[in-house]
């Protein structure tokens, strides 16, 4: 620190106003720490000392990391959604949806176009019971 404090004193070099570096703590932890430096002057305008003073920002700095992070999962994620809204027209007897250039599509590739959404088919009770009377009937 006296080599420093020389060469700013000699105006060798002209010390930073905020630094942030490392400390390693008497328990061998390793803490950032915040400095805010500023010179003291004589009338004659040489340098007769330096005060600072120092803040640990180690968890602020680790919390602002973390929120970065998340911050990134989350615009990645958001990136990835897809969002259906507005008005579909849709046919009320085939549920065709037309799209938009006119043209008449099965609400299932419509919705896997415009979402995530995969598709698996079956059949729900009535469906069944009115497409395949023989499969539903009760001994």
């Amino acid at each position: 620190m006296r080599r420093i404090f020389a060469q700013i004193t000699s105006g060798e070099v002209i010390p930073h106003a905020y630094v942030e570096n490392p400390v390693l703590t008497k328990e061998g932890k390793e803490r950032l720490i915040a400095w805010h430096n500023t010179l003291i002057r004589d009338e004659r305008g040489n340098v007769v000392a330096s005060l600072s003073s120092g803040e640990d920002i180690t968890e602020k700095r680790q919390i602002e990391k973390e929120r970065e992070a998340l911050i990134e999962k989350l615009e990645k994620a958001l990136s990835q959604v897809k969002v259906l809204s507005g008005l579909l027209p849709i046919c009320a007897s085939c549920k065709k949806i037309r799209n938009d250039q006119g043209y008449w599509i099965q609400i299932e590739t419509y919705l896997r176009d415009h979402s995530e959404a995969e598709f698996s088919h079956g059949l729900c009770p009535e469906c069944k019971k009115r497409l395949y009377p023989e499969l539903t009937k009760k001994p």
